[in-house]
């Protein structure tokens, strides 16, 4: 009984730091995201496209800015066109991957753990694969110790987590 307490208090700890719920880490078990980790991958999504629009805004202002005309005179197409083209861009990028964000592409991983520190940050290596992590994860993973991290490769995000051994 004392084992099922501690395994619990180790998965509590996981949802805390890695920020899933059992519904969650039901569906990745079945290889499939939950309906919030898909929108959380949207919301990724739709920042990204926002991001290359954003760009394009500031390029514009500093075509506007930087001409030697006075505004008035600057045609209309030269501080549209990087905002037409990087909205483009991005739209592109995001319909190329729309399937995966859609779909939520997963991956289970499942070995050993091994956390490393780089250049400050934090990577959580697993299977030849080395996961960025924003959250503390001292004393988190044992060695030894076998776990499945489920993983979305396309946003790079740790979605879940259980010890398995």
């Amino acid at each position: 009984m004392e084992s099922v307490l501690i395994n619990n208090e180790v998965q509590k700890q996981f949802m805390e730091v890695f920020k899933f719920d059992e519904n969650d880490i039901s569906a990745n078990r079945d290889g499939n995201l939950s309906t919030k980790q898909k929108q959380l991958i949207l919301r990724q999504a739709i920042l990204f496209l926002t991001m290359f629009e954003f760009v394009g805004f500031i390029l514009a202002t500093l075509l506007i800015f930087s001409s030697e005309k006075p505004i008035k005179e600057i045609p209309l197409f030269i501080p549209l066109s990087p905002i037409v083209v990087f909205t483009v861009i991005g739209a592109l990028v995001f319909g190329m991957y729309w399937k995966k964000y859609k779909e939520g592409t997963l991956i289970r991983l499942n070995g050993k753990v091994e956390i490393q520190k780089k250049s400050g940050k934090i990577f959580l290596c697993i299977n030849k694969y080395s996961i960025h992590i924003a959250g503390n994860v001292d004393g988190l993973f044992q060695e030894n110790e076998t776990y499945n991290v489920y993983y979305a490769d396309l946003v790079s995000l740790v979605m879940s987590v259980e010890k398995v051994s």
